[in-house]
């Protein structure tokens, strides 16, 4: 999934806007914020935002191929790896499936 942080003083979906366009090229025009989640990891403490994007206007396209293989559309049953810390568990956690509509 495409993600990254947040700018200072940045709202969370004109982040979740900007690390879409710049890692796969497309244009959010639908968000919708998700849950978020706390954890520690090998000594980092992350937290987590959401944002799903419902509507957007392009095509996929690898924008960092030193960071990233490529860009597919998964079933949540059957997601790729590897993955960002846990997400695939959070993505199948029965509050994160309120959001998420399974292909």
């Amino acid at each position: 999934m495409p993600g990254g942080r947040l700018e200072y003083k940045e709202d969370p979906k004109e982040c979740a806007r900007r690390e879409l366009y710049e890692e796969t090229g497309l244009r959010a025009l639908s968000l919708t914020l998700g849950p978020w989640t706390n954890e520690v990891w090998d000594g980092y403490h992350y937290v987590s935002l959401y944002v799903f994007v419902r509507e957007f206007e392009g095509v996929p396209r690898c924008m960092e191929p030193d960071k990233c293989e490529g860009w597919g559309w998964h079933s949540i049953h059957n997601l790729p790896s590897p993955f960002f810390l846990n997400t695939p568990q959070h993505l199948r956690n029965s509050q994160f499936m309120t959001y998420v509509h399974p292909l």
